[in-house]
């Protein structure tokens, strides 16, 4: 899925919007992924959700449910080692050392920083308590806001749009719980349509016109000879979003389809099959290890599918438990 997502969407729109093509003949702007990265791949994160339905549950949980963090100092710590990571490919887009570079790490502060007081503040007026998981939530939306537009507004902007972005993010995420919508990581809600606003605000907070001339432009300029704010730059930025997202979205599920038609690679659609613990059968090994061979979840999704299903699916499932037994009793670590 991978290869083919890279082939089929990722490099058409990084030519699309970097390389020439018409999202940079219309004059888009996109100064560290915002279109080419995280629209695409959070727009293809609905376009899976979509195809593949939500996951299997026990009986009573929900999705809500389920989608809670394994690990919340797991979260922590990979959203700081996150955040770090991202100071250097927003910074680095600027593909020189000096002032564009420094301005797009202190936007790349501030954003974030901003994004995540206020998303703490929403949790505790629509909930009654701040959380760590929202804290996280905040941080991620204020990176991919500010990714788009981190070489081309003033670190004065960065804190507004930070606001902006986590109000959009925020409501996002509550209107996927709302739909029941299984996206794990809300990749949808944060990466997409908060890459889309971002995207939109380049044209809302970049320089004046007065920037667009290298030449004769003031010293407090962001980035000289780039893009200016206008109606115009607003919606030409919007249209080629737009448009990037939704070719996302839609490529995503023909990949997917046309994995299903042919069997390239399994897809899980069916419940016994996502609970079968299938690691064993594709992978020979499991995230977690269980003396009997079976997390508890999956034993009962087998002894159901064994009573109910059909002889078939009751054969797949048989092999999984004989492969997953196997792979315990063949490994002497584990025994």
């Amino acid at each position: 899925f991978v290869v083919l997502w890279m082939i089929f969407v990722y490099c058409p729109v990084g030519y699309w919007n970097w390389g020439g093509g018409w999202m940079f003949k219309m004059g888009a702007w996109d100064f560290a992924g915002g279109i080419v990265v995280h629209e695409t791949a959070g727009f293809a994160a609905l376009g899976a959700v979509l195809f593949l339905g939500n996951r299997a549950l026990r009986e009573g949980q929900n999705i809500h449910h389920v989608k809670k963090p394994h690990n919340l100092p797991m979260v922590a710590l990979g959203t700081g080692l996150l955040w770090f990571g991202w100071i250097g490919f927003n910074s680095g887009s600027a593909l020189t050392i000096g002032g564009l570079a420094g301005m797009a790490f202190a936007n790349t502060l501030l954003c974030p920083a901003a994004s995540m007081t206020l998303w703490m503040a929403l949790e505790g007026i629509c909930t009654g308590k701040a959380t760590l998981l929202g804290c996280c939530s905040g941080i991620l939306a204020g990176l991919v806001v500010i990714t788009p537009s981190a070489g081309f507004v003033q670190v004065s902007s960065s804190i507004p749009m930070g606001f902006i972005g986590t109000i959009v993010c925020y409501v996002a995420v509550k209107a996927v719980e709302k739909f029941d919508l299984d996206d794990a990581v809300d990749a949808f809600a944060i990466h997409g349509l908060g890459g889309l606003c971002g995207t939109v605000m380049v044209g809302i907070f970049a320089d004046s016109p007065a920037c667009l001339n290298e030449q004769t432009s003031p010293e407090w300029c962001a980035n000289p000879g780039t893009v200016a704010r206008s109606f115009r730059q607003g919606m030409v930025q919007m249209l080629c979003g737009a448009s990037a997202g939704m070719y996302s979205l839609i490529m995503t599920i023909i990949i997917l389809k046309v994995m299903q038609l042919i069997h390239v690679a399994p897809i899980l659609t069916r419940a016994d099959q996502q609970l079968a613990l299938k690691d064993h059968e594709q992978h020979g090994e499991s995230a977690y290890f269980y003396p009997e061979g079976f997390p508890p979840l999956a034993r009962e999704a087998t002894e159901k599918t064994i009573g109910d299903s059909s002889e078939e699916e009751s054969e797949s499932v048989s092999l999984s438990r004989e492969l997953s037994v196997r792979a315990v009793m063949t490994c002497p670590g584990l025994r």
